[in-house]
């Protein structure tokens, strides 16, 4: 009797030992387990940082480069080619505003931009100003003083005016693209 009572002692102690192990091992489980979700959690909430305060402004910055590129590309063409505005007021209004909102909106975004792509905007930039001085040359009131007799200054540059755009446009185009834009994150996080 002895014996049995021995042996099932033995067994009983051996349960409440793999108890106590088992207990022990899941706390060290349980514990690791919760320092990995913190973990993952810190970085989801770095990456949501990152994306609120970097790439949410970088990504507003460059849609208004290239809407600002678009708008005075495309209204001081028109301008140029089709009705050269008759004052002074017309043309700050159609013309000089278009070339003021690509400085600022090239200005805001200058900090996010690549050597190349910030050399292509200033490309377009000098473009622009050649076109609007081209412009402003040639209103009615402008004509009629003799101080602005230098004929050739008056003509646009066309082949710079449609290359440095379609040069700039392509790599705004690029950076904005969506499958540029998952690997640029990627890279950065």
């Amino acid at each position: 009797m002895v014996t049995a009572s021995y042996h099932t002692f033995m067994t009983w102690q051996q349960i409440l030992g793999l108890g106590i192990t088992g207990s022990i091992a899941a706390a060290v489980v349980a514990a690791f387990a919760g320092w990995l979700n913190d973990r993952s959690r810190q970085r989801f909430e770095l990456q949501r940082w990152r994306a609120e305060f970097y790439l949410r402004p970088k990504l507003e910055a460059l849609r208004n480069l290239h809407a600002a590129l678009v708008r005075s590309h495309f209204e001081i063409n028109r301008r140029a080619k089709a009705r050269v505005p008759q004052n002074d007021q017309e043309f700050r209004n159609l013309v000089e505003r278009q070339e003021m909102e690509f400085l600022t909106a090239l200005t805001l975004a200058e900090i996010y931009l690549d050597s190349e792509t910030s050399d292509a905007m200033h490309v377009v930039l000098g473009a622009v100003r050649q076109m609007v001085s081209s412009i402003f040359l040639r209103l009615p009131e402008v004509l009629a003083t003799e101080k602005y007799r230098p004929s050739e200054s008056r003509e646009p540059d066309w082949q710079s005016f449609h290359s440095s755009f379609d040069a700039a446009h392509a790599r705004l185009k690029a950076l904005l693209h969506p499958d540029e834009l998952m690997t640029w994150i990627e890279n950065e996080h």
